[in-house]
Parts: structure tokens; C-alpha cells; sequence
């Protein structure tokens, strides 16, 4: 074989050798594009879903704070705009009192529970400061006791027995002691034993409606008081 021959030889081994690298740089450079392409892919796919997941909870918690039924409660006593209003089930007392325009300045939001869930159909009431107008009333107002609550029997009795005359027994009264349910104004009601804003709202609602009490056992025709409620004011009440 002469030198031509090899030079030949050389040439398409390197002509060859050339090929082979073109085609290997060309195949990894279309896996690696290929590659890229997929994750970008998973990327965006990613993206997606944690955009839906976010979209899901925020769903949720919308859901959670509103539940799509809605209570009508009556607003009254201190607040801006007093009235009847709409609101989600889900709602409380602060809701309320914010949606009525919020609280006037003569306002005792210490003897409401501003974090009670509101009940459909429920009147509440925000007192004015200057109802407190006894030391006895104090005592009162300084227990635990929920003045929104419709719950009566949550007042503490303990600390009210020690500070009122209202165990006395009826022969010891006179009657210009009792309390007139016809007569006697929120605050005074209020210093009946068991009977807090609701009830005597409820009080004077009733004789409102009904013009008046002509006996002291239509009290129980009140809603919410009960017997065992009656029984605690019969002696303590009247009606002339």
C-alpha cells in the first residue's frame, strides 16, 4: 500500500470519526432539549396545582366564616342606627352592634357578650352606662353573668343573696317595696333576681303589646321566664 492509499485511509476514518461526533452532539443536545421541555412541563404543572390548592382553601375559609343562612336580629338600645338587620348565622354579637352603626358613646359593652353567636329572630340590646345606678346593681354587673345570654339561670346567686334584701319573705315587705312590672323601667326590672336585659326587655314588650299586666302569673307568659323564675319574683312584684 503505497502513501496515497493511506492518506486515503486516514482521511475517511476522520471524515467517520467527524460524523460520529456530529451525530452524538447533535442526539444529546436534542435529549437535553427534550428534557428541559419536560421540566418545564412538571414546573408549570406544579404551579397549577398549588394555584388550585390555594383557590381550594381559599374556598374553604370562605365557607367556613360564611354559612349562607342568614338570621334577622333586632339592634337596639345604644347604638348609632337601631333596627332590625340581616346577617349570616355565623355572625356574633359584635357583628351586630357593627353593622347597626357601632356603639354610642354612652354604651356598657362589659355587661354584653360580644363574642356570642347571634340567634335568629333575638332582640339585643346594648345598656347605657348610666343604668348602673346602685351599688347593688354593681355587684351584679361584676359577676360572670351574660346579660345577652338566653340562658336565666346563669346569674350568680351567691354573691346577689349576700348583697340584696330579696330573700326576705313577703310579710316583711310593705308594698310600696315591690317593683311594679307595669311601671318599672329596664333598669329597674334588672334588679329583680334572674332577670337580665333580655328578660326585661321581654317584660315590657309584653305588657307593651298586651296593655299591660292584670295580674303578676301573667308574667309567665313572658318568654323565658319559666317557673322557677316566676317563683323567684311573685313576692317581689306587682301590678297596681
Amino acid at each position: 500500500m503505497d502513501n496515497g492509499d493511506r492518506i486515503k485511509i486516514i482521511g475517511i476514518f476522520v471524515v467517520i470519526f467527524l460524523v460520529l461526533c456530529g451525530y452524538f452532539y447533535f442526539t444529546q443536545g436534542r435529549q437535553n432539549i427534550q428534557q428541559a421541555k419536560i421540566q418545564k412541563e412538571q414546573l408549570q404543572q406544579n404551579l397549577q396545582t398549588s394555584s388550585n390548592s390555594s383557590e381550594k382553601d381559599s374556598t374553604k375559609s370562605t365557607k367556613e366564616k360564611s354559612s349562607g343562612i342568614s338570621y334577622k336580629v333586632h339592634v337596639a338600645g345604644e347604638v348609632k342606627n337601631p333596627g332590625v338587620y340581616s346577617l349570616d348565622s355565623q355572625s356574633r354579637v359584635v357583628d351586630a352592634i357593627e353593622i347597626a352603626g357601632g356603639n354610642t358613646d354612652e354604651a356598657d359593652l362589659e355587661r354584653i357578650n360580644l363574642a356570642e353567636y347571634i340567634k335568629d329572630g333575638e332582640k339585643i340590646r346594648v345598656p347605657n352606662i348610666n343604668e348602673r345606678n346602685n351599688s347593688d346593681n354593681n355587684s351584679l354587673l361584676s359577676g360572670n353573668y351574660d346579660f345577652n345570654s338566653n340562658k336565666i339561670e346563669d346569674i350568680l346567686s351567691s354573691s346577689t343573696k349576700k348583697s340584696n334584701n330579696y330573700n326576705l319573705d313577703a310579710s316583711s315587705k310593705n308594698k310600696s317595696e315591690l317593683i311594679n312590672i307595669n311601671t318599672a323601667s329596664v333598669s329597674k326590672l334588672e334588679e329583680l333576681p334572674g332577670v337580665g336585659s333580655t328578660i326585661a326587655n321581654s317584660i315590657i314588650s309584653y305588657r307593651e303589646e298586651n296593655g299591660g299586666f292584670k295580674t303578676i302569673e301573667q308574667l309567665k307568659e313572658v318568654p323565658r321566664v319559666g317557673d322557677k323564675t316566676y317563683d323567684k319574683l311573685k313576692d317581689l312584684i306587682c301590678v297596681d
